[in-house]
């Protein structure tokens, strides 16, 4: 008796927890109020139950924004309440701030905010009830501005084994370098002199440490002895790159231009002056 009181104690724990944790937000019956967190990629529903919604709803979800995400969307894809012109009897207020807006009838919103905290309200009187809503909260930052500068736009990719950790040769015991003046050694992924993004396997960006001689499928390793460009659009136009060879980090050096385009970097770059020596890229966060 006593494990199937204890059974039946964690099942009911359990269920409270899982209702009392999830971040959807249905209103059934009577007074519900809810506390939700709204993060990046994060999508919750805020709806009705049934067919009709119950009578004398007062049913609250407080959302927050976390601190990575920075604007919210509020839209319905489903929208029925009775109520006047005025919105005297059933609706569903917005309240952002000290503004509130109440939403009837048939017309939903259709809201994008960046307040840190907005409320949700759905309200009932115990007359007629209609068919209820069903909305959806979800976090909504603005894809990233992608900067004018036409490099950011028109640029060759640099995939196949260039990661800093990579060693000297690839699988097929070959190693590269970028520069048409050897066919033979000539990078996969090199089309000559141009703007160039590192993408794929190898990386996403130049690294600003050496990773050492003898990496990144080639004997001398390329790396980028100066910062990145911080703003969005702005452009180093003569940013160092040296090759390790042996105990010098800098065996030799040329200059390249680097544009920031946001989320990315892309670099102008010069061939390699020899065989074998080649740009390295790095998974380091941007």
């Amino acid at each position: 008796k006593m494990l199937g009181r204890s059974l039946c104690l964690l099942t009911i724990f359990l269920t409270f927890f899982y209702i009392a944790s999830a971040e959807d937000m249905e209103c059934v019956i009577g007074k519900q109020k809810k506390k939700i967190v709204l993060g990046p990629g994060k999508s919750f529903s805020f709806s009705t139950a049934g067919e009709t919604y119950a009578p004398k709803l007062k049913c609250t979800a407080n959302y927050k924004l976390s601190k990575k995400c920075k604007q919210a969307k509020i839209s319905c894809s489903k929208f029925e309440t009775i109520a006047n012109s005025k919105c005297k009897g059933d609706f569903l207020m917005v309240k952002l701030g000290k503004a509130k807006t109440k939403y009837c009838g048939t017309s939903g919103p259709d809201v994008v905010t960046t307040r840190k905290k907005f409320q949700l309200l759905f309200s009932s009187n115990k007359k007629k009830e209609g068919a209820g809503v069903e909305c959806t909260v979800q976090c909504n930052d603005p894809a990233p501005v992608i900067p004018n500068n036409p490099e950011c736009s028109k640029y060759n990719n640099l995939t196949y084994f260039r990661n800093e950790n990579d060693g000297r040769y690839d699988e097929n015991g070959k190693l590269y370098c970028d520069t048409l003046d050897n066919p033979m050694f000539v990078s996969p992924d090199w089309q000559g002199e141009g703007w160039y993004r590192f993408t794929g396997p190898s990386g996403n960006r130049m690294p600003t440490i050496t990773p050492g001689e003898k990496h990144c499928g080639a004997s001398f390793a390329g790396w980028l002895a100066v910062p990145h460009p911080q703003m969005p659009g702005d452009t180093v136009p003569a940013a160092k790159v040296c090759f390790h060879w042996g105990n010098k980090q800098c065996f030799y050096s040329l200059e390249v231009a680097v544009t920031n385009c946001n989320k990315y970097f892309v670099y102008e770059l010069k061939q390699t002056p020899w065989c074998n020596a080649r740009y390295c890229a790095t998974n380091d966060s941007i």
